[in-house]
């Protein structure tokens, strides 16, 4: 019987709302580690206070509904953080270590490496690292890990941690925290270099990744969802936007905050009537004293994606920072909406701008392009047909999965010794 071990850090705390965007990739790699393997172990790092064996249940019989009854799932507790965090711990502890950040802390203790070493011993023939954080447990057992490594990085950390505390530090002091860049920039080659592939979502991501490491084993694996066959078009007369995401993501919050004070004002002013559709866990709580003013609906958690779709003209994603490439933008363009989005939201993302998408950095312009689509509705229907082309031609998911499955297929034929030439010494 052939065994695949995934360890991650992804957890949700209501296992029906595991749908944004890290749950959405984490799904294609398990589908093709499910149709490459008997059994894919899927050991968990979760907060202490999350963990319910009621949760655990449900959360494994849906991840084995959606992948095949193969899907094994073992949840084990985070460490707590240091509390409170104090100067040393918070600062400077993590300027030399990636492993005493906060990001990271919290799944690198003995009972975490415990873990991953119990998890080994029932002899997997892949281990499948999904995120950055997870190398941190791997990491006291990589002299000894005599199995083939396959690295999902998504995003390039490092980017993603200097763009959030340059736009959104939580507080002045905590731009001290660009200090830990070099650490996570480490680890990130070093891990990369362990690997015998590493995956990331977006050509860009990649060339530098490949130049940081000085390897030609990262490879673009694109973010996808599964889209409908068949797209019905919004022709209601009432002008209505939509922008949804987890309100856990720091930059999806930013970006409401920055589209309800700056840019949807000005599109009320040119279009009265319009209405505006926020969907997201979360979002209720963050936004809720917003609904049911100046035409805005605050949904929360949406369960029925395609008939969201299908109430809006328009989809916005007004994000200023963050990394990667957003699910949100490929999700709309599967269902042939046309978007408005900053060059930073639809970084990396084969769209062109202009005729699958179109792009505003400032408030103004972003409103402008807005209400363009909104009075003329036969180019709205156009950019949303050519983005649904763009996403058959480049996110078709069976054809990424198939694509994940060959570099299993070609790390289970590998002699792992990559490992053993490039530990750091």
């Amino acid at each position: 019987m052939t065994r695949a071990l995934v360890i991650t850090r992804a957890w949700p705390q209501h296992p029906e709302q595991a749908t944004h965007g890290i749950y959405q990739r984490l799904s294609m790699f398990l589908d093709a580690l499910c149709q490459s393997f008997d059994t894919v172990e899927v050991l968990v790092f979760a907060p202490p206070n999350h963990i319910h064996q009621a949760n655990t249940l449900r959360y494994e019989a849906l991840l084995q509904g959606k992948h095949g009854m193969g899907i094994q799932l073992n949840v084990h507790p985070r460490s707590p953080n240091p509390n409170p965090w104090n100067l040393k711990s918070r600062y400077l502890a993590g300027i030399t270590s990636i492993d005493q950040q906060e990001d990271y802390i919290n799944i690198g203790g003995p009972n975490q490496v415990k873990a991953v070493q119990a998890a080994l011993a029932r002899k997997p023939a892949l281990v499948f690292a999904h995120r950055l954080h997870t190398f941190t447990p791997l990491w006291p057992l990589l002299p000894v890990l005599k199995v083939p490594v396959l690295f999902d990085m998504d995003d390039i950390e490092h980017r993603a941690l200097a763009r959030t505390i340059i736009a959104q530090p939580l507080w002045p002091s905590e731009r001290l925290r660009l200090m830990h860049v070099p650490a996570v920039m480490w680890r990130e080659r070093q891990a990369i270099r362990l690997s015998l592939a590493s995956f990331v979502c977006s050509q860009d991501d990649a060339t530098a990744l490949r130049k940081l490491a000085t390897t030609e084993t990262v490879h673009v694996i694109p973010n996808t969802v599964n889209a409908p066959n068949h797209i019905h078009h919004n022709t209601n007369s009432v002008d209505t936007l939509g922008f949804i995401g987890s309100f856990a993501h720091t930059p999806n919050v930013d970006a409401v905050q920055w589209l309800l004070a700056d840019i949807w004002p000005q599109i009320r002013r040119a279009r009265p009537n319009a209405r505006l559709r926020i969907g997201g866990a979360g979002s209720q709580q963050l936004f809720g004293n917003a609904h049911g003013k100046d035409g805005v609906e605050i949904l929360d958690f949406v369960d029925d994606l395609g008939a969201y779709y299908q109430s809006l003209n328009l989809v916005i994603a007004p994000l200023r920072f963050g990394a990667g490439t957003r699910v949100k933008i490929i999700e709309a363009a599967g269902y042939a909406m046309p978007v408005v989005s900053t060059s930073l939201g639809a970084e990396g993302l084969a769209l062109s701008n202009g005729t699958e998408i179109l792009l505003a950095d400032k408030a103004d312009h972003f409103a402008d392009q807005c209400v363009q689509l909104l009075e003329n509705q036969g180019s709205a229907i156009e950019v949303g047909r050519a983005a649904r082309r763009c996403f058959e031609q480049h996110y078709n998911r069976n054809a990424i999965v198939e694509s994940i499955k060959v570099h299993i297929a070609r790390a289970l034929v590998a002699t792992p010794n990559i490992i053993q030439k490039n530990l750091p010494m």
